[in-house]
């Protein structure tokens, strides 16, 4: 009896000496990753060039850490339910003007796991995205990033990327379409309001088209281009859908890269003869 209990007493010093230790233990960083919306991810801390890849203005950064962190210099625990949390990190945006800091929001995960061991993440977001076409740093703070012990983390602090170009698709079927067709342009970043001449529509004479454009409701990257008025089709004719870049930017004022903007559609099984006068019988 006296062995046992020995033995259990052993164990538990065990246990209690193994839980301090893991709690004693430095925290390494051991991943920066910029993660695409699809889950794709690229590693800043990797050998080789990993920030030379061009990436989503929607990306989030996590960094994956080898110990178990102090939550509370993470996020804001005071509530029933934890906040993400501020000034953990923030991204620089590197500008001719100069640099830009843009605050981003931390999310604490503890639950993850490698090999067994701890492996910790903290998941950081902007609230309004990223700028398109930006040479981005992300700068973390070791004093927030810490064991249970209150010691900061080891390891880089810093990771760069870049974002794509501000960008704009418009899918526009083969062949001639109906009058409900509802031309749409995606951006690869928010766009800012729409101003009153970045879109024009002309007819096959060349003639401005009453249009409306508003925001689609179904994407927050997209507009979508109407004719003027309520149910109103489109007449059958050639049309030629054009965006002006002078007037486009994203929300953080990044225009869109150089290029054509002028995309032809047909509705109805008849083009309308440029040359024929609209009085003519």
């Amino acid at each position: 009896m006296r062995r046992v209990s020995i033995f259990c007493s052993f164990v538990m010093i065990s246990v209690v000496a193994c839980s301090e230790e893991k709690e004693d233990a430095v925290a390494y960083i051991s991943a920066l990753q910029v993660v695409e919306p699809d889950g794709r991810f690229t590693d800043l801390l990797a050998p080789g060039d990993a920030g030379a890849a061009v990436h989503s203005a929607f990306v989030s950064v996590r960094a994956a850490f080898t110990t178990l962190l102090d939550p509370n210099k993470i996020q804001d625990l005071s509530g029933a339910i934890a906040q993400p949390g501020k000034g953990v990190a923030k991204a620089l945006w590197q500008r001719p003007q100069g640099v830009v800091e843009l605050p981003l929001l931390a999310v604490y995960n503890p639950a993850r796991t490698a090999l067994g061991a701890p492996a910790p993440i903290v998941t950081f977001r902007s609230t309004g995205g990223f700028p398109a076409d930006a040479a981005l740093t992300i700068e973390l703070d070791p004093t927030r990033l810490t064991n249970k012990r209150g010691q900061p983390y080891v390891g880089p602090t810093r990771g760069s990327f870049q974002t794509a170009p501000f960008e704009v698709f418009v899918s526009i079927p083969a062949g001639p379409l109906g009058g409900s067709f509802v031309p749409r342009l995606s951006f690869t970043n928010v766009p800012s309001q729409i101003a009153p001449d970045a879109v024009q529509v002309l007819d096959a004479r060349g003639q401005p088209v009453a249009i409306k454009v508003q925001a689609d409701s179904g994407q927050v990257t997209g507009w979508i281009v109407s004719p003027q008025g309520e149910g109103v089709p489109w007449p059958p004719g050639a049309y030629t859908l054009s965006l002006n870049d002078s007037q486009v930017s994203d929300g953080f004022g990044v225009s869109l890269a150089p290029g054509p903007r002028a995309w032809p559609f047909q509705v109805g099984g008849v083009a309308v003869d440029a040359s024929t006068d609209a009085s003519e019988d």
